[in-house]
């Protein structure tokens, strides 16, 4: 797979390498073309542009033809009424959706604990490590 992205990635340069190089005898023909030749090239390609502009008008509206190029994708616009139906349609959608799911719990609530839950929680804590430094003071001697 890895080997397939590295040979599209290196036609893709070889394509571009031959565009470049392509694009560098066309300049470097158009330079080296005496004065003359480079009037009557420019006259030329403005009767081919001329007449492919006359041959489009000609061609335009008949079917089938490719008088106005590749077709350009239509454009769709959506009325503010036809947006209003399809948003009350979703709105309608979702409440179908969150009815069949039934009501879902609150949110979670903190359990906070009394005065007297905090004391006795402390009280523990305090013994555990009295206990602890006694342990401690008894293995020290």
């Amino acid at each position: 797979m890895l080997l397939h992205k590295h040979a599209v990635c290196r036609r893709r340069q070889l394509a571009v390498s031959l565009r470049e190089e392509r694009l560098i005898q066309v300049v470097s023909t158009i330079i080296t073309l005496p004065t003359d030749k480079l009037k009557r090239a420019i006259g030329i390609r403005e009767q081919i542009d001329a007449l492919s502009h006359e041959l489009q008008q000609l061609l335009r509206g008949i079917p089938g033809s490719m008088a106005g190029g590749p077709s350009q994708p239509r454009k769709h616009n959506l009325s503010a009424e036809g947006r209003a139906r399809i948003v009350q349609a979703q709105r309608q959608r979702w409440a179908k959706f969150n009815a069949s799911r039934g009501t879902r719990p609150g949110p979670i609530t903190r359990h906070n604990l009394s005065a007297e839950g905090r004391a006795r929680v402390s009280a523990a804590v305090k013994a555990r490590w009295a206990r602890y430094r006694a342990e401690k003071a008894l293995a020290g001697l």
